[in-house]
């Protein structure tokens, strides 16, 4: 029976620990020089906050923001490498992600071995990973350079066997960041192919990124994060809109009036 994926998303915050250096007293500034201990203070500073979303097959979500709006953050969640704060995450289907061109690659390794290492991290058998392969190299396409260590690869080459990999295994949800946007064109036209193909199988995109045109040619509904902050879960035009005229500088909540949205609190 064929899944019903679901990625949904409810009310979280994720904080990071901030470590400052304090000291009490005099005495204490002696002993701590004595000791070599200085007392850390903890604080916090909140990454994302109150976000909220569901989506379920066939939805391709694009993640916009300027550098620190929490896109990255934001994916890290979504693939459980982050527990947020505050809130759940609900996965239903199984998830591919690629947070970087060459993550869960080791580079003194080919780019063959490198493969089946990836496969074998997704929980794959050594059968199902040789199923999958004749796919991979075809959409790779490094020919001899296959066969060479994923250190010797541009950034480019990098993000092809990369994305070969994880749209090859079959999955219902896949979560991408900034790093696609490494691709050359001929590479972005293939991908585009093969999201296309994807997604009349229905299954669930997540991109991150700064390419309006990756936006455009990808996604039919994007979040705009801001400081952290969900601006605006909307359709293509409206949210680009709304993202580069914060990246103007504009007022956030005069922007958000223009399009009728509710104003973010305590900006």
């Amino acid at each position: 029976m064929q899944i019903t994926s679901r990625l949904s998303v409810t009310n979280v915050k994720v904080s990071f620990p901030l470590h400052i250096s304090e000291t009490r007293s005099f005495k204490n500034k002696l002993g701590e020089l004595v000791r070599f201990n200085i007392r850390a203070k903890r604080r916090y500073k909140v990454a994302l906050q109150n976000i909220n979303f569901t989506l379920r097959s066939g939805d391709r979500l694009g993640i916009i923001g300027a550098n620190g709006a929490g896109k990255s953050t934001l994916i890290n969640v979504l693939l459980g490498i982050y527990e947020p704060e505050v809130g759940k995450v609900i996965r239903i289907g199984k998830v591919a992600g690629l947070i970087a061109a060459g993550a869960g690659m080791d580079p003194e390794r080919t780019g063959y071995q490198n493969i089946y290492r990836r496969g074998r991290q997704a929980g794959l058998t050594e059968k199902q990973i040789d199923q999958y392969l004749p796919k991979i190299l075809d959409f790779a396409d490094l020919g001899t350079d296959i066969d060479l260590p994923v250190r010797t690869y541009s950034t480019g080459m990098s993000a092809r066997l990369g994305f070969a990999i994880i749209t090859s295994m079959s999955a219902q949800i896949y979560i991408l960041d900034e790093w696609i946007g490494a691709g050359d064109a001929r590479f972005v036209d293939k991908a585009q192919e093969r999201i296309e193909a994807m997604f009349d199988e229905e299954h669930i995109l997540v991109l991150a990124t700064h390419v309006d045109a990756l936006i455009k040619r990808w996604c039919n509904i994007v979040l705009v994060l801001h400081e952290g902050r969900q601006v605006a879960l909307t359709d293509v035009p409206r949210a680009l809109d709304i993202k580069n005229r914060i990246l103007r500088e504009e007022d956030v909540n005069e922007v958000l009036a223009s399009h009728d949205l509710p104003p973010l609190p305590n900006l």
